[in-house]
């Protein structure tokens, strides 16, 4: 027969049983929540240090590099489609004069201006990329040649009709060039020939400079052969 005090003093031992169970059960789950919480910050750091690393630090659009392996895939869709797409190189006129005239701070802006005023005037599948210095790369997604250059033209006119106001009010109109190259569907659409397509779509950029500049042209085979712009 147990007495009571023993009885007690078992509800009580039971108590403190339950009492550090129910504490363990807690500190587990903060544990576990500040586990998942470290994770989530974890992903969010790697997701923006990707985001970041394909990213231009200037202009925020895509590097060289990141244009060159989405243009991979997006030629691969589109050949999976049977269709083409154009590649565009562009080019802002006289940039060192303007740089030597307004100050690399201004020039900077000139660059993020371009940007924001060519990507404003991009359909849901374009995209653009920052090749170096004033040079600029654009893919247009299931884009003909004719229509490649009627898109590249409109952008090309949104550009000149929308200059930049600097700091006083003055507004600064800003000129670019462009070439443009329609994809072929018999070649391989790997990194090799996204590099091929950039080169040809440079080769007319470079016409455009040598027939007056603030104009776009379309690739030919000739313009390789061309001299050299002065």
């Amino acid at each position: 027969m147990v007495e009571k005090g023993d009885f007690s003093q078992e509800v009580h031992f039971l108590g403190e049983l339950s009492a550090a169970f129910n504490n363990m059960i807690y500190k587990l789950r903060k544990s576990l929540t500040e586990l998942q919480e470290k994770e989530r910050h974890l992903t969010e750091s790697e997701a923006r240090f990707k985001f970041l690393a394909s990213r231009d630090s200037l202009t925020g659009i895509y590097n060289r590099r990141s244009f060159t392996e989405l243009a991979e895939v997006s030629l691969t869709n589109a050949l999976g489609m049977a269709s083409r797409c154009c590649l565009a190189m562009m080019d802002i006129d006289h940039f060192k004069k303007f740089n030597d005239t307004y100050g690399h701070h201004v020039g900077d802006e000139a660059l993020r201006h371009v940007v924001k005023v060519i990507e404003s005037g991009l359909r849901k599948n374009d995209f653009m990329g920052r090749y170096g210095g004033e040079e600029f790369t654009l893919f247009f997604f299931d884009t003909d040649e004719k229509t490649g250059f009627s898109v590249v033209e409109r952008l090309r006119q949104k550009l000149a009709d929308k200059p930049l106001a600097l700091e006083n009010g003055e507004p600064v109109s800003i000129y670019a060039s462009f070439g443009v190259v329609e994809s072929s569907m018999e070649d391989p659409q790997d990194e090799e020939y996204v590099q091929k397509l950039i080169n040809d779509a440079d080769a007319a950029l470079y016409a455009a400079k040598r027939t007056g500049r603030n104009r776009v042209i379309v690739y030919n085979r000739e313009f390789k052969d061309a001299p050299p712009l002065q």
